[in-house]
């Protein structure tokens, strides 16, 4: 059984934003989270005329824009290219309109942004990514380290700066950066959060999940945090621990089919395939893709639900007609309804793709013996297994099974 799990890692490189979730559950932070960007873009189109409305509000209204139909990309566009040509000695309306436009362009504003207030972080930053983007990691490089000395707790840049390093393969400096992040305040819950969000890239998860245990430990929150704790937990084999993050994930808003999946997955590793095939179902519900049909699948064969799992089981072939794993699943749940026409058909359909399928010869074998009594053709597929596979345990078993019965 394969047990595939989805990981859904925001990573901050180029303009896009860091989201901070200590918000209301229908906030536009959460909106923009769960894909709702439309949602999320409504959410702050009525609060754009308010002066107050942070740096980090206006950049979650604009990912939200950029994310849906042009038109609305347009309305956008148009509103930070009025407000930029009558405020064109603001610094943050400069560096807001230089995010509207391609990297070619927005350097400009982003450089008129640094000009009129000499530091400004937030444009820094920006050209730092459009360098990034442009392969020029020299001078990326350059302006992540200006704002770093500009704003010495300014995370983003250095977590960007990180990336500058792991695309130079200088691991070990990339490292270093977010020690020096968590040098300037140990208590800085997002630099955990990030330091775990390195280790999870190299794929080192216990020391991701220790970061992530560090981050809210330290009262970091958000349903992406434990998310990504309880998907490095979960490739630690830590289930259990796996499944409050991703419980803890759910209740803090995150609506994303990932979540879903991953929980149930988490479940059925714990031998609980009805809670299993629920979140399976919910996460199709949310997000129809294709591989979670699988799942459920699986899951159905163990609750005894053969009609569904069969059902399920087309469903994922249409997409990946010759995927061994899943006609394995469908001919045992036809074997199991005792349709064993139907079983013997698709195990010789996975010999026709992998004629070395230890477990269609091994079935075949077992409907000829103990359902049909064919013993010529059950002594066909088992000999050829244990010619096969001459040094696995079922062999051994194969040939007293064998003897046996053709004692009777």
């Amino acid at each position: 059984m394969i047990n595939r799990v989805f990981l859904r890692l925001l990573l901050i490189l180029s303009t896009a934003t860091v989201v901070s979730f200590a918000t209301p559950s229908d906030s536009g932070s959460l909106l923009l989270y769960n894909k709702h960007y439309r949602k999320a873009y409504q959410y702050y189109l009525p609060k754009l005329s308010d002066t107050s409305l942070s740096i980090l509000d206006h950049r979650i209204f604009q990912d939200a824009s950029f994310k849906c139909a042009d038109s609305i990309k347009e309305i956008s566009r148009s509103f930070y290219a009025e407000w930029q040509q009558s405020n064109d000695q603001d610094a943050k309306v400069n560096y807001l309109y230089g995010r509207c436009l391609p990297c070619a362009e927005g350097k400009a504003y982003f450089a008129r942004a640094d000009s009129l207030t000499p530091c400004h972080q937030w444009s820094l930053n920006a050209l730092g990514a459009c360098y990034f983007e442009s392969g020029d990691l020299h001078n990326a490089k350059m302006f992540f380290l200006r704002a770093i000395k500009c704003h010495p707790d300014y995370g983003e840049a250095y977590q960007n700066l990180a990336q500058v390093y792991l695309q130079l393969k200088q691991t070990r400096r990339a490292k270093k950066v977010f020690r020096k992040l968590i040098g300037q305040n140990r208590k800085n819950a997002q630099a955990y959060e990030w330091l775990g969000d390195f280790y999870l890239h190299q794929k080192s998860y216990r020391y991701a999940l220790m970061g992530y245990k560090q981050a809210t430990t330290l009262r970091g929150s958000g349903p992406d945090l434990y998310f990504k704790l309880g998907y490095s937990a979960f490739m630690e084999k830590l289930y259990q621990e796996a499944k409050r993050g991703y419980t803890t994930s759910i209740s803090l808003g995150n609506e994303n089919y990932e979540v879903f999946f991953n929980l149930g997955s988490t479940y059925e590793l714990l031998d609980l395939p009805e809670e299993a095939l629920h979140l399976y179902q919910k996460a199709y519900d949310t997000n129809q893709h294709y591989s979670i049909l699988y799942s459920m699948g699986n899951c159905a064969v163990q609750l005894g639900l053969y009609t569904k799992a069969i059902e399920s089981y087309n469903a994922f072939l249409i997409h990946e007609p010759q995927n061994t794993e899943a006609l394995t699943g469908l001919a045992n749940a036809h074997q199991l309804k005792k349709e064993y026409d139907k079983a013997i058909a698709i195990y010789n359909k996975i010999l026709s793709v992998d004629a070395t399928n230890e477990k269609a010869y091994y079935n075949l074998g077992s409907i000829y013996a103990y359902y049909l009594k064919d013993y010529t053709k059950m002594s066909h597929y088992w000999e050829k297994y244990i010619e096969l596979f001459p040094q696995k345990r079922d062999s051994k078993f194969l040939k007293i099974e064998m003897d046996k019965i053709k004692s009777y």
